[in-house]
């Protein structure tokens, strides 16, 4: 039987968030046992889960276009999926990754803990840049599941709307 805390006072979000990211995370195999903070306190150095960090750290060298200091932080047969791709391998995560970022400038990614466990993150972020050909800005919201083995990520899935995504180039 699947046991989900509730969260505490101050946390991130209302039980609503937390019903959510349970219905989303639901075939993930551990317990949903959230280590939370205010939202507001995540993008100003706030205390959150290790994994989190990472994964906003991560995030940075992504928006750098650093995608080889990404290497070591994946496992080597790293799978995940998006409504714009299905992958495993890390070298087919890092030229994804290049091939996802490099047409763009300015990246932003703003991102709010929504639960995390031993080795699961589930996170909402928002993602904005600049698409350096035509110049027009970008922005999506999603939702992205991290699995964690061995201290690396195993696997993840990110969520979010294509069809909005691709209706900001036109």
């Amino acid at each position: 039987m699947r046991e989900t805390a509730a969260p505490s006072k101050g946390a991130c979000g209302s039980p609503d968030v937390f019903a959510k990211a349970s219905q989303v995370a639901g075939n993930l195999d551990v317990p949903i046992r959230p280590k939370v903070v205010d939202p507001f306190q995540v993008n100003r150095g706030g205390t959150v889960g290790d994994k989190f960090d990472k994964l906003v750290e991560l995030g940075k060298l992504a928006e750098q276009h650093q995608y080889e200091a990404l290497r070591q932080s994946y496992s080597a047969d790293v799978r995940g999926w998006s409504p714009s791709y299905d992958f495993e391998g890390i070298e087919s995560w890092l030229v994804l990754l290049a091939e996802q970022n490099d047409p763009f400038s300015d990246i932003e990614t703003l991102n709010h803990l929504v639960a995390e466990t031993d080795d699961a993150v589930v996170n909402e972020w928002t993602w904005a840049a600049t698409h350096t050909e035509t110049g027009k800005p970008l922005s999506m919201k999603g939702l992205s599941v991290f699995e964690f083995s061995g201290g690396k990520i195993a696997s993840f899935r990110q969520y979010f709307d294509m069809a909005a995504v691709m209706a900001q180039f036109a």
